[in-house]
């Protein structure tokens, strides 16, 4: 059987394109379809995505954060500008890809919002700054195990250990886009510089998870003993 291309597809005059769209622990697939979005575009662009993510988790685009491959493709700030006509496929999008959204629903902030005369008003990423700490030095030790697994046994453990942690990252990167902005300059700092440290993080577990699986296959398929 043939391998189902990498890249966006063309039918027609149309542009398709299916996506993987991570949402906190849910893995939702999505398919664009130039010829079924409003407006006359060219290209299947930025502006489609934060649609198609609207449709799928009712986070709005306003709320919303888009993340691929460790780089932010999208952001409230970027509603309404030219980055938004900016085409899947110059972003490095293609067929299979996994993007991941960071947001919440309306009715979700407004819960939040009622609860947060009530909240510690220390700041909120000193215990988060730990939590990223601690998950990292865990992510390291996981990584240098598996690296030395010679056996089905191991590699299988080893990638059902990556993949939680990848999931911890995640719902990380979520509690801290969900903690209330500040003007302090060292604050967003320190915010900024988690969140970039998480979205490596989760850059090298999928990079090790392709070669944990590809491991795998090829231990399955010499049919070698677990």
């Amino acid at each position: 059987m043939a391998s189902r291309s990498r890249s966006s597809r063309t039918r027609g005059s149309s542009e398709t394109l299916d996506l993987v769209l991570v949402f906190g622990v849910k893995k939702l697939p999505i398919h664009l379809d130039l010829l079924e979005e409003e407006g006359r575009a060219e290209r299947l662009n930025l502006y489609h995505l934060s649609q198609a993510v609207y449709r799928e988790t009712q986070v709005e685009p306003s709320c919303q954060k888009i993340i691929f491959r460790g780089r932010t493709l999208f952001k409230p700030n970027d509603l309404d500008t030219v980055f938004m006509n900016s085409s899947l496929s110059s972003l490095g999008l293609r067929d299979g890809d996994r993007v991941m959204v960071l947001g919440r629903k309306a009715s979700e902030r407004r819960d939040s919002s009622e609860s947060k005369g009530s909240q510690d008003s220390n700041n909120p990423l000193t215990q988060l700054s730990s939590e990223v700490d601690a998950i990292c030095g865990r992510c390291e030790q996981h990584i240098s195990a598996v690296g030395d697994a010679r056996d089905l046994a191991s590699l299988k453990a080893g990638k059902k250990c990556i993949m939680g942690i990848h999931e911890e990252s995640m719902k990380l990167l979520e509690k801290i886009d969900s903690t209330p902005a500040r003007e302090d300059e060292d604050y967003r700092k320190q915010r900024k510089s988690l969140v970039n440290k998480l979205q490596a993080l989760l850059d090298r577990c999928e990079d090790h998870l392709d070669k944990v699986k590809q491991k795998i296959r090829t231990l399955e398929q010499d049919g070698r003993p677990s």
